[in-house]
């Protein structure tokens, strides 16, 4: 019985660690380093994204235009911080059904918000498209009401 069980776990933890091999999301985004246009619909955005890494390659910031967003480990978990030129911070944090191609980040805490009626980042969805195309949607929450805005970046 004893060796059974030793077994069964032991089949646990391979298919596990096996299921959770691949780039890590940090790395993902430390991928994305360089300039990228930005589409929104058929129009190219006269601002540009830009991803460096720092920290001793333990963050990845993303420049959007003058907007600032730094991703980072906290533990096992991966957050992004967004600097909103509103002046507000929203703290997203990777939900745990993400892909290697799709990123979904959800809204845990808010920080310098006026009011929580005020809009702000609530999600962030990157899916790459392929290795020059990166498919980016942004949520914002407005009370009980949400706005999407979806761009497409193009690697320069």
């Amino acid at each position: 019985m004893n060796r059974t069980l030793f077994f069964i776990f032991f089949q646990i933890v391979s298919l596990s660690a096996f299921a959770s091999k691949g780039p890590a999301p940090l790395d993902f985004f430390k991928g994305l380093k360089g300039s990228w246009s930005i589409h929104s619909g058929k129009k190219e955005l006269s601002i540009k994204m830009s991803y460096d890494t720092g920290s001793r390659d333990n963050i990845v910031t993303e420049n959007f235009g003058k907007e600032l967003s730094v991703i980072s480990k906290d533990g096992q978990d991966t957050i992004l911080t967004h600097f909103c030129n509103q002046g507000h911070q929203s703290r997203l944090k990777l939900k745990n059904s993400s892909s290697k191609k799709k990123f979904v980040f959800e809204a845990f805490d808010l920080i310098n918000l006026p009011s929580k009626k005020d809009a702000h980042v609530h999600k962030i969805i990157y899916q790459l498209k392929s290795k020059t195309v990166v498919e980016l949607n942004i949520v914002w929450k407005t009370e009980d009401k949400e706005k999407t805005e979806k761009y497409q970046l193009s690697k320069i």
